[in-house]
């Protein structure tokens, strides 16, 4: 077995063990209702028994609730279904879920203060990126890579193949400022906690920190960084003009170091 499927069959047993921890007792109402539905309609108990088993070993569950959501919207819906049409005991424990699901409740309850933090945080990395009108690199998709109008470089890998193949590869330690010139990148929005290593030509012109109560970004702090002389005195220049609450409770603020 190469070093590579063995990490994927490691990585899989420990979400499953992850996702059982926290699910596990889907398993019970589910496999009731799959296996009345066994003799009226096989198709859809395989449905049911496949989809938790595909879910349990590869889905995901936690940042912001929203990666679980789609399965356990699925789950409760048969379970309805199978309390109403095949008249199964499980809708007491239906009526219960808010409870069990109680991170869900939280996170809906949070979702206004959460678009907050990405309006104040990640819009406004998008609007100082559009007043750039050049490509930049980040770690953090989002409303950069909408709304920029330009090439994006994600320093993470999830939309860069290049920069996933360096990282998975960890051969080298200069492949971020490499990369960066041969896409013609000059600018990095970055959380600095994300890269203790950071390129030699990267100067650090401002940084734009949240001052609500984070919830949804991985950090408060995003460090506004240029590579070269022009680059830095274009994005100083752009900072300074940035427009920035004037309120004596302020969302964000836009710090500028060059």
């Amino acid at each position: 077995m190469s070093l590579k499927t063995d990490r994927l069959l490691g990585s899989t047993i420990e979400n499953f063990k992850h996702n059982l921890l926290q699910y596990g007792f889907l398993f019970l109402p589910l496999t009731l209702v799959a296996t009345k539905l066994w003799q009226k309609d096989r198709a859809l108990s395989l449905v049911i028994l496949v989809s938790a088993i595909l879910h349990f070993l590869f889905g995901k569950y936690g940042w912001f609730e929203r990666y679980a959501n789609y399965y356990l919207l699925f789950a409760v819906l048969i379970c309805l279904r199978a309390s109403v049409n095949m008249k199964l005991p499980v809708l007491p424990a239906i009526l219960c879920l808010p409870l069990v699901f109680f991170s869900c409740v939280q996170a809906t309850t949070r979702t206004p203060l959460a678009t907050s933090n990405i309006y104040h945080q990640q819009a406004q990395m998008a609007k100082i990126a559009t007043l750039l009108a050049e490509p930049v690199a980040v770690n953090d998709l989002g409303l950069v890579a909408l709304r920029s109008g330009q090439y994006v470089l994600d320093l993470w890998g999830l939309g860069s193949i290049d920069v996933l193949r360096y990282r998975q590869s960890n051969a080298r330690h200069d492949w971020i400022h490499e990369l960066m010139d041969k896409k013609h990148v000059s600018y990095a929005f970055v959380y600095d906690q994300a890269f203790f290593a950071k390129p030699d030509n990267w100067t650090k012109v401002g940084e734009l920190k949240l001052l609500q109560r984070r919830i949804t970004p991985a950090f408060d702090t995003v460090g506004l960084y240029a590579t070269g002389p022009s680059s830095i005195a274009k994005l100083s220049a752009i900072l300074k003009a940035f427009p920035q609450p004037q309120n004596d409770n302020p969302p964000f603020s836009l710090s500028i170091m060059q």
